[in-house]
């Protein structure tokens, strides 16, 4: 026979269970940002992933909580459900309309779940936040001639460019470089001269009036040049002399940088498309 005591416990431990809110320990919540910054007057897109509802369609409301950072307002957006394409989850996603005359800067971002049936907050979880800013001129195209050169053949590119603000832009410089961060050797604010860093002028004294885009047309940028030594070439003693007669195809990525004429303001950077490298006796690999 069961002791009396331990019944009651039994019996207390059944009253625990039942007298909680179903699934409130179930519940959880990720997400965030789906960028790490946006630009006014466009969206911040928010995702969000509910874990715990199976069997609960449509009973929780989930919604991103955005506040500029050192403010007390914060506006809330009720996100859209997704079709669900995990089991046990729900994902949610929301563009919110930044708007034109909103402050640049750090937004803090929270995602809140309401339970529908039982009319009580579930769960709130603080996220990463993203930075919003407002962006002049737009990078919208970048082309080579071809997927793939020869050493030494010079590498043509057009650019694309778009005037995104509401004020004409003036006397801007257009540039391609190798390196990702192509300012850091720029005399002007204090940098020192990288010898890898090379960086060939695309267009100078460039203006783009006010909602309207410039194409730079199809030019020579760069002269096609191996940068690079495998591991194993390395660590071979004719290494040098087999490379400077027959180097490794290297597939290489550039970047084309739209700055002021002073170098003071760089108003848009993206990375061109991968092309391959190859000495003319190399027949692969093919484009």
């Amino acid at each position: 026979m069961m002791a009396p005591k331990f019944r009651w416990i039994l019996l207390a431990g059944a009253l625990f269970l039942i007298g909680r809110p179903m699934g409130a320990a179930e519940i959880s919540v990720e997400g965030g940002p789906m960028d790490t910054g946006f630009n006014v007057g466009t969206f911040a897109y928010i995702h969000a992933v509910v874990h715990g509802a199976a069997g609960k369609p449509k009973r929780y409301v989930v919604f991103a909580e955005i506040q500029y950072y050192g403010t007390t307002s914060a506006a809330s957006v009720e996100m859209d459900r997704l079709p669900q394409t995990r089991p046990g989850t729900e994902e949610f996603q929301v563009g919110w309309p930044i708007p034109a005359q909103a402050p640049t800067g750090f937004y803090t971002l929270a995602l809140h779940v309401d339970d529908r049936i039982e009319h009580s907050p579930e769960v709130t979880k603080k996220v990463r936040g993203f930075v919003v800013y407002k962006k002049l001129a737009k990078i919208t195209r970048v082309t080579f001639d071809k997927p793939t050169y020869d050493v030494g053949e010079p590498i043509k590119c057009e650019v694309a460019l778009e005037n995104v603000s509401d004020t004409d832009l003036k006397n801007l410089r257009v540039e391609i470089s190798n390196a990702v961060y192509p300012w850091i050797s720029l005399k002007s604010q204090g940098g020192h001269d990288v010898p890898e860093l090379l960086i060939s002028t695309l267009r100078e004294h460039l203006d783009i009036p006010s909602g309207s885009t410039v194409t730079i047309p199809m030019s020579p940028a760069e002269i096609a040049t191996p940068r690079r030594a495998t591991e194993h070439e390395r660590a071979t003693s004719d290494s040098a002399a087999r490379n400077s007669r027959d180097p490794v195809p290297e597939s290489e990525t550039y970047a084309i940088a739209v700055w002021n004429d002073d170098h003071t303001v760089l108003y848009d950077l993206q990375f061109t498309p991968t092309v391959t490298v190859r000495a003319p006796s190399r027949d692969l690999p093919k484009p």
